[in-house]
């Protein structure tokens, strides 16, 4: 009588520890070359899993720091929610940290800090959308639209930090909810 039987297929033209590259299933119980029985459980996490010395090696869990770095990665195509209390009111709302988005925040703020506190065309008001569904503009004061930028401009420094090497050991994200007085 054969019996029915999950596999791994690894590539057996390398040393130790050998790569899984996929998994199979026999009805008959035969394996293929360059295969190794497995239980059903190990057929369903096969992924990151290698062979060593003709044993089956499930993937080790990722270290702190490659959580973190990944949760970094993933908060950067996340919005930051800032909260503004004093001359403005705003619930917690949702702010874009994408590329353009900075690049604009950066230009804006180097034109402010150029004209003395002015944004384009002389104006005393600078507009900022925000990442909700339906985007909202908000009219900041050039103060206001520093400090709004500041709080941005941190949280996604300290993402890239994470992700540019983490050189000061950083060990949680930055905050991605700030309230601020503006």
């Amino acid at each position: 009588m054969t019996t029915a039987t999950n596999y791994l297929k690894y590539n057996s033209t390398v040393a130790d520890p050998k790569p899984v590259i996929g998994v199979g299933y026999t009805p008959d119980g035969t394996l293929p070359p360059g295969t190794i029985p497995c239980s059903s459980a190990q057929a369903e996490a096969w992924q990151g899993s290698t062979i060593v010395a003709g044993a089956i090696v499930a993937p080790s869990a990722p270290s702190a720091s490659q959580v973190l770095l990944a949760s970094a990665m993933a908060a950067l195509n996340q919005p930051i929610y800032i909260a503004l209390t004093g001359s403005i009111t705003l619930s917690s709302t949702p702010f874009p940290i994408d590329t353009l988005t900075i690049i604009k925040i950066n230009s804006v703020v180097n034109q402010i800090n150029s004209s003395k506190g002015f944004f384009f065309n002389n104006s005393p008001t600078g507009l900022m959308k925000d990442a909700n569904p339906t985007p909202g503009w908000h009219v900041f004061s050039a103060p206001q639209y520093l400090i709004v930028a500041s709080a941005i401009g941190a949280y996604v420094s300290g993402l890239m930090e994470i992700v540019d090497g983490n050189p000061n050991n950083m060990t949680v994200l930055p905050n991605n909810t700030v309230s601020l007085t503006v």
